[in-house]
């Protein structure tokens, strides 16, 4: 059951977390899909594969790894001082937040813009802090506005420098050496061990559940040394057999799930489980959906006297081949660079004559039964499938762009078993990165919805929420759901829409990003792991040595997305904050109002009911002034009031039978007098209480700049605390001339002290009231004239007096 103060609050749980359903998801269709586009846009992988490692690899990383504190307010970027005191307040502005959040992840999802979802979550709590009129971090802190849009250079500049760094060493070390399959059966092994170190140490420093600070260098060092090691033996006793099976010997029956083999693979006949089936012993990462290499290459050849014939021409030659369904053999279209643009526009003419190998969703579930009744059970469960399976089915590889073939057409390609053996160096990163992800940025869209729940359940504000175990389970599935259903977008704009992927260009994409990502943990500067993985990319894709290599159109859209973030999600959380608060103030008038937030002051109670003994509403009816209540606040209120609020009774009007105004001028002299405004005694007494906390924070300060021993320290706050709450019970009063405009309640209090020094000064009674003197006059007037009509004195006092006087 949830406390009083945040019952009437359950609409607003409620739709936040809806809002965090779709966040959740978006998260995952965005961020995640980072992880697996470089996988799935070089053929590593299919989308589906992808889909169930995402679902897996962001589940553990949430649930084993992910942090068991979510910070109510994101990096400190807003103060949480304006919330203070107001759990229903702080549960709107993080439902705002939230909703912001999952607005523009989804529709950045949507439209293929690959934005990084904390930026997202610090813009929509900015937005908040903007209608909520708090405090805002620009400074160069962590966290703060400038450090996020600093790290739009930052990010991708390092990343860019790292994985350019890498793919030049396997380039010239691998890929480019007159025999490159035996230098690359030669170094795999090193280089599945180097990165499986490098991942090892990422997740150690990324994950939030371990505490990379408590390690020793010693300790991180014969950690990463330890893994080293192991892999390295685990890629010489199972990997290496494995690659001599499937890539020296060509046996198409070798799959992965037959690693654990190891040796035993070197056998003529080797006891294989599940042996796969077709003919094809390696993918061909370079081939598209059509069968065809229209995204061409420059041409890599084995045979050597060709490769010289090239080197030593002005100009490379450029391919498009066609295999053919019947011989498998290839037949090649050369050309140079100088009508490469024409080869790639003529490609979809030699397309035609090939069927299409990927079956889209619509193709595979709905055409089928297009032609069924939707009586048929066949036909719900084709639509059932398309809902299921449709995010997971689609083509991310190829693009029917001819502008885009001929970007491809300028990258390099390279003999596909040496491709082949860097697939399982590319999935380990980028399942690495997932867990990461996961166990990192689940906090993203938990802790707006974490703030909003906890809050409801106590009761009051916390600047730290716990996070329980099934929070995180929730976050972990969504995650995982977001990318099954359309992650598909973010990875068709991180894929082959840069430039050409392949596995070794995905891995130094992938190995690139998260050395990045770890530096700037260790160094505290802002990166993102989505602006690290787009630098990434265009660090390997310049690697060609070709301007005209990358997608330049590609990378102002997804740079376009960086900047839009901030702003569209600050919009949308600012702007549904004060409407929404706009709303609650429409709805004032209830027996128990709570004091707005923002504007000033207490809400006007309700009117009172109607005497039936007076039908009618009365002639002429006192406003009454009222002080705020707003405790804590040390600006005025805005709106003009300065916190006073005055009933508004201008729409009562009279009937038409009753004369508007008092006839009787005694009644207008009671009604009218000059009220003095009373001030609130909790504000009163929270601000000096206030004021003695202050001083005893800025003498402990003092006391501990100058090395005073603790205990001294305690005793002389102590003393100060004792003198100044004596001072103040004994009602000692601030000069008004030292109070601002402000501080209405003390300078109400002021008044009505200086007032009361005058009336004793003046020797007026505290009875008196003003207009009292010419009512005392009248009413002596009165009694005069009807002394004299009926001829009798006056009885009493004041009878003798007059009688006196006449």
């Amino acid at each position: 059951m949830a406390p009083a103060a945040t019952a009437r609050y359950d609409w607003i749980l409620a739709i936040t977390t809806i809002a965090f359903i779709f966040s959740s998801a978006s998260n995952g269709a965005n961020d995640v899909a980072n992880s697996y586009a470089t996988s799935v846009a070089a053929r590593t992988l299919h989308m589906w594969q992808a889909g169930v490692l995402a679902t897996i690899t962001e589940f553990v990383g949430a649930v084993a790894l992910g942090s068991r504190v979510t910070d109510t307010i994101k990096n400190g970027i807003i103060s949480i001082d304006r919330f203070e005191g107001r759990p229903g307040v702080l549960m709107l502005a993080m439902g705002c937040a939230e909703v912001g959040n999952a607005v523009w992840l989804t529709v950045a999802t949507i439209v293929g813009f690959p934005v990084s979802t904390t930026q997202t979550v610090v813009g929509s709590i900015i937005g908040v802090g903007f209608a909520s009129r708090s405090a805002v971090t620009w400074g160069w802190e962590k966290g703060s506005v400038s450090q996020v849009a600093a790290s739009w250079g930052i990010a991708p500049a390092i990343a860019f420098a790292f994985s350019a760094i890498i793919f030049t060493i396997l380039k010239y070390s691998v890929l480019e050496r007159k025999d490159s399959f035996a230098w690359a059966l030669r170094l795999i092994p090193f280089y599945l061990a180097a990165t499986a170190a490098i991942l090892a140490l990422f997740i150690t420093i990324e994950a939030p559940a371990t505490n990379y600070d408590d390690l020793s260098p010693g300790v991180v060092a014969g950690a990463i040394l330890g893994v080293f090691a192991g892999v390295l033996a685990i890629a010489y006793i199972f990997f290496v057999p494995f690659f001599k099976a499937k890539l020296v010997r060509q046996d198409p029956r070798i799959r992965a799930w037959h690693i654990p083999l190891g040796p035993l693979l070197l056998r003529e006949n080797p006891p294989l489980y599940w042996p796969g089936k077709g003919e094809d012993y390696v993918t061909d990462y370079y081939e598209d959906s059509y069968g065809n290499h229209v995204a061409g290459s420059r041409v890599k050849h084995a045979n050597d006297e060709d490769l010289k014939s090239e080197k030593k021409s002005s100009t490379y030659s450029l391919e498009t081949s066609v295999r053919d369904g019947e011989t498998g053999e290839t037949m090649v279209a050369r050309a140079t660079d100088a009508n490469a643009l024409e080869l790639a526009a003529h490609a979809p003419e030699m397309q035609k004559t090939r069927s299409k190998r990927h079956k889209g969703p619509h193709e595979r579930f709905l055409d089928p039964v297009k032609e069924l009744s939707f009586l048929n059970p066949l036909k719900w469960l084709g639509y059932l499938k398309f809902a299921l399976l449709q995010g997971v089915t689609r083509d991310c590889v190829t693009h029917d762009s001819a502008a885009l073939r001929a970007i491809h057409a300028k990258a390099h390609r390279y003999d596909i078993r040496v491709e082949h053996m860097w697939t399982y160096c590319q999935v380990a990163s980028a399942m690495m990165m997932s867990i990461a992800h996961g166990s990192n940025d689940v906090a993203n869209a938990v802790g707006p919805w974490a703030a909003v729940f906890q809050t409801y359940q106590s009761g009051f504000v916390d600047t730290e929420s716990g996070t329980p175990i099934w929070f995180l389970v929730v976050a972990g599935l969504l995650l995982g759901a977001g990318f099954w259903v359309y992650g598909y977008h973010i990875v068709r704009t991180l894929g082959n829409k840069i430039t050409q992927m392949s596995p070794t260009r995905g891995f130094s994409v992938e190995l690139g990003a998260a050395i990045t990502v770890l530096l700037a943990s260790v160094l505290g500067l802002p990166v993102s792991t989505t602006q690290c993985l787009v630098g990434s990319s265009l660090g390997v894709a310049l690697m060609n040595y070709d301007l005209g290599a990358v997608n330049w159109k590609q990378m102002a859209w997804i740079f376009l997305g960086w900047v839009l973030t901030l702003p569209c999600a600050a919009l949308v959380s600012g702007l549904l904050f004060m409407l929404s608060i706009v709303e609650v103030m429409s709805h004032t008038a209830l027996p128990k109002p709570e004091t707005h937030f923002l504007y000033a002051a207490t809400p006007v109670s309700a009117p009172k009911p109607p005497n039936p003994s007076h039908p009618h509403p009365p002639h002429h009816t006192t406003p009454t002034a009222t002080m705020s209540s707003n405790v804590g606040l040390t600006t005025p209120r805005g709106s003009g009031t300065s916190g006073y609020v005055q009933r508004n009774l201008s729409h009562l009007k009279p009937r038409d039978t009753y004369a508007p105004y008092p006839q009787d001028s005694s009644s207008i002299m009671k009604n009218h007098h000059q009220q003095q405004r009373q001030p609130d005694q909790a504000i009163l007494e929270h601000e000096r209480k206030r004021e003695v906390a202050l001083k005893i924070f800025e003498l402990r300060d003092r006391l501990e700049d100058e090395g005073v021993e603790e205990d001294e320290v305690d005793e002389q706050c102590d003393a100060l605390r004792k003198r100044l709450e004596g001072e103040g019970q004994k009602g000692a009063g601030r000069d008004v001339r030292g109070l601002k405009s402000h501080q209405v309640h003390e300078l109400a209090r002021a008044k009505i002290e200086e007032s009361e020094r005058l009336r004793k000064a003046l020797g007026i009674r505290e009875d008196y009231e003003e207009g009292g003197h010419w009512r005392e006059r009248e009413e002596r007037k009165g009694e005069r004239e009807k002394e004299g009509a009926t001829g009798e004195p006056r009885e009493g006092a004041g009878g003798r007096r007059h009688r006196d006087r006449d």
